[in-house]
């Protein structure tokens, strides 16, 4: 037996030293190309290019990206070694800045913040983005767009998603600040410019998933599809972020169809898009309640794990997605498997307060943090069913409370159907607006002073002429631009803004902004009573329809309008089968 590891050892040995006698006839450039390969195939033999490469002595340019590259590849392809990964980082450090190369200063430190976070040590992870932070100062306006605030990861992984979405959002400020600056600028850099805006932008996607602001993840999937028709950001995809988004508003035929279409272009041949497909196909089929086919795919995604830079484990969501389906199919012995396989994990990378918030994001229920009790089962039995009285009254509570707030908002919202019915009894609907004109950002104006003795500088013959341009402002929808303001209207109208205001205080009982933010919110309620596909839009598709420049804007607006919110509004329009979802 001892001969025959000894034989093993030997061509092991033979084998390691004729692939390094192979890589001699490489230049140092070819070995380079060959680790950037590497690299993005996630290939374990990143390492011996990179040690050939360090054994030949370069430049200490060279070797800081020799030894990033090894120590960015450690953590995950290499081996699970975040010790020996931190140990390569600091010499690429080392060499960085011996050779005062700002780039790799920056990405090794940006880097060792990942790795320190992933080792909850968020100390040395905020230290290393400090020094980013104070390196990137040294960078020309160009180097900054292009690789802008790397450390923006790092904060996402401490679950500081404020900060990382705010990091993300400025990023892609400059550059458009950029690009509309430089209207001369060459095509191939402002491509690469918005292939980086489309990257940021992909990773807001999955910042405000995770923060369950989905109109705004909506916002910027629409912001990456425009630049996927220019031909931008094609070779990354949105996919993964897309299939999140569906799985966290409940359409999980939508993510699993997402998913199919996705696999030939950008899953299939991929390592980590193989590793999400399969974890999201999963969680798709366990909220299906087809226990069995998630199972499978739990197992699937288990043989074909990756280590990645993310703010959940896929592996012990995994665990405990399998423990899960195990259970509603009876498997005691699975169960007990995948619950223990979760709990020393979770304990090894302190996972429980992650887990806590990857449960309440997706709405399912929490085995608390999977401790079960596999053999023990009775010994806590009495403590739960206290906890469950307590929390029975607690939810009792608060549904008493909802019940009571939803009365009155019912009320409201019949109240407001009511005042359109009456409306639609008297006029005629509302024509079509001939076009819709973008959203753009535009500043609220002033709400203009009440004027007192209102009729007495306007004569008969101009308050006549600018009741008649009322009705013609409201019949062909003028109030739908985003651009409309007092002055505008006063020209359409043919007056000046003094008598203009002087008759929208008197006829409409109302403020220039008042009036036209309640003609908008009108407008876009009759949409939502009369066409049944409006109650499926996004909150910010329906503030840009009816001319709005915010979706935050449109809801107060709506709530000033009508006393709710207006989501519960088309629930209550749902509910009522106004409106056929």
């Amino acid at each position: 037996m001892k001969k025959l590891y000894f034989i093993l050892f030997l061509l092991i040995a033979f084998s390691a030293t004729a692939q390094k006698d192979s890589l001699a006839k490489y230049t140092v450039k070819q070995l380079i190309d060959k680790t950037d390969q590497a690299n993005a195939n996630l290939d374990p033999r990143i390492k011996i290019y990179c040690e050939e490469i360090i054994s030949r002595n370069p430049h200490d340019s060279i070797k800081a990206m020799a030894y990033c590259n090894m120590g960015d590849m450690y953590y995950g392809v290499i081996k699970i070694d975040l010790d020996k990964a931190i140990e390569n980082l600091k010499k690429s450090l080392m060499h960085a800045k011996r050779s005062h190369n700002t780039h790799y200063i920056i990405e090794s430190h940006n880097v060792m913040a990942i790795l320190y976070v992933m080792m909850n040590k968020n100390q040395q992870a905020l230290d290393c983005i400090e020094q980013i932070k104070k390196y990137s100062t040294q960078r020309t306006e160009m180097e900054s767009l292009r690789h802008g605030n790397i450390y923006a990861i790092a904060y996402g992984l401490m679950g500081d998603f404020k900060k990382e979405a705010k990091t993300y959002r400025k990023d892609i400020e400059k550059i458009e600040r950029y690009i509309a600056s430089h209207p001369n600028e060459e095509k191939e850099t402002i491509a690469k410019l918005l292939k980086n805006k489309g990257f940021y932008a992909g990773e807001l996607i999955t910042n405000y998933n995770y923060q369950k602001k989905l109109d705004s993840a909506a916002y910027y999937i629409k912001q990456v599809r425009q630049l996927e028709k220019k031909g931008i950001y094609d070779m990354f995809g949105i996919w993964y972020q897309e299939t999140f988004y569906f799985i966290l508003r409940g359409q999980y035929d939508d993510a699993i169809a997402k998913i199919a279409a996705s696999q030939e272009k950008y899953i299939k041949g991929s390592k980590i898009d193989t590793y999400q497909s399969l974890y999201y196909l999963a969680v798709c089929y366990n909220k299906k309640g087809e226990y069995a086919k998630s199972l499978a795919y739990c197992e699937q995604a288990l043989a074909n794990k990756v280590v990645m830079q993310s703010s959940l484990n896929y592996e012990l969501e995994l665990y405990h997605l399998a423990s899960q389906n195990a259970e509603k199919l009876g498997d005691e012995k699975a169960v007990a498997f995948y619950s223990k396989k979760y709990l020393v994990g979770s304990q090894k990378t302190n996972y429980a307060a992650k887990a806590d918030f990857m449960a309440k994001l997706y709405q399912i229920d929490v085995i608390d943090p999977m401790n079960k009790e596999l053999s023990h089962k009775n010994k806590t039995a009495n403590r739960y069913a206290l906890l469950g009285i307590l929390a029975g009254l607690l939810a009792t509570a608060v549904i008493i409370g909802a019940m009571i707030k939803g009365k009155h908002d019912k009320k409201k919202f019949q109240a407001v159907m009511a005042r359109l019915d009456q409306q639609e009894a008297t006029q005629k609907e509302l024509p079509e607006a001939e076009e819709i004109i973008e959203e753009k950002e535009n500043v609220a104006e002033k709400p203009i002073p009440a004027i007192k003795n209102v009729t007495s500088a306007m004569s008969d013959e101009a308050e006549k002429n600018i009741l008649k341009r009322f009705d013609s402002f409201e019949r062909k929808l003028k109030f739908l631009s985003p651009e409309v303001s007092v002055s505008s209207m006063a020209i359409d109208f043919n007056t000046n803004v003094r008598y203009l205001s002087e008759a929208i205080k008197k006829y409409k009982n109302n403020n220039f902004n008042g009036y036209v933010n309640d003609l908008r919110i009108d407008y876009i309620i009759l949409k939502l009573k009369n066409q049944p596909e409006y109650s499926s839009y996004k909150i910010a598709y329906l503030a840009e329809e009816c001319g709005f420049a915010s979706h935050a804007v449109f809801n107060r607006a709506f709530v000033q309008r009508t006393g709710i919110a207006p989501s519960k509004f088309i629930s209550y329009l749902k509910r009522d089968s106004i409106i056929i979802a």
